[in-house]
């Protein structure tokens, strides 16, 4: 009886995606290793951005003076957006600066970080927030609190809604726009969803800036004002 030869079996090629993935994750860690404190978070923003074959497109007036930026909230990517066209201080969750690698980048004067579920943590980071505006900088804020794919906006927190009434600081809405698979919500691991991201061939997201608001009224009332523009700006959601 004649033994049939096994053979294994023949490997398959990495994808484009993986072999982009791949590529930009190396991209990325050698350029966040060569930032420097004091460096332009602006710049390292948009080389980032670039890195990862991001177009943005950006409509609307950006303030030209200290405002409260105020958006939706879709994923990792927001702040860099936003920070990429516009000096602003990112208020931002906790948990990020204990991130591997990532955290230490992130400390530091450009960003604020508020542990939600301690009310104390959130009202220091309104202090810091009132600070940073009194010195003429402008702070973003995601008052949604939460990460979404964008089908709706949900109800705004009131707190950085105080801040910019106490100070008579206009409030900015800011629409952010991604393709759905590249928001980064609910139970996802980052890392997965980082080289999806990482592999596409190009991401398209839009920023669309909305007049200023005069910060006047409660500051319920302001936060509801806010987000209603900006669901006017997605279509209504």
């Amino acid at each position: 009886m004649r033994l049939l030869a096994l053979s294994a079996p023949t490997p398959r090629p990495p994808s484009a995606a993986f072999e982009r993935a791949a590529a930009t994750f190396l991209r990325t860690t050698r350029l966040l290793s060569a930032h420097r404190p004091g460096d332009d978070f602006g710049v390292l923003a948009q080389k980032l951005l670039s890195l990862h074959r991001v177009a943005l497109e950006v409509r609307g007036p950006r303030p030209s003076g200290p405002a409260v930026i105020v958006a939706n909230h879709l994923g990792y990517l927001d702040p860099m957006l936003i920070r990429s066209v516009l000096p602003v201080v990112s208020i931002a969750k906790a948990e990020l600066s204990r991130w591997p690698y990532l955290g230490r980048f992130l400390a530091g004067p450009e960003v604020i970080f508020v542990d939600r579920s301690k009310p104390h943590s959130g009202a220091l980071a309104l202090r810091r927030a009132t600070r940073a505006l009194e010195a003429g900088r402008s702070v973003v804020n995601f008052p949604e609190g939460t990460t979404t794919t964008g089908d709706r906006i949900l109800a705004f927190r009131r707190g950085i809604f105080g801040v910019a009434r106490s100070l008579g600081i206009p409030v900015v809405p800011v629409s952010i726009e991604l393709p759905r698979e590249v928001s980064w919500v609910g139970a996802q691991g980052f890392l997965p969803h980082y080289l999806n991201f990482a592999g596409r061939a190009e991401t398209v997201a839009r920023l669309q800036f909305s007049e200023a608001l005069d910060p006047d009224g409660e500051p319920d009332q302001l936060a509801e004002r806010a987000r209603q523009v900006i669901a006017a700006m997605r279509g209504g959601r």
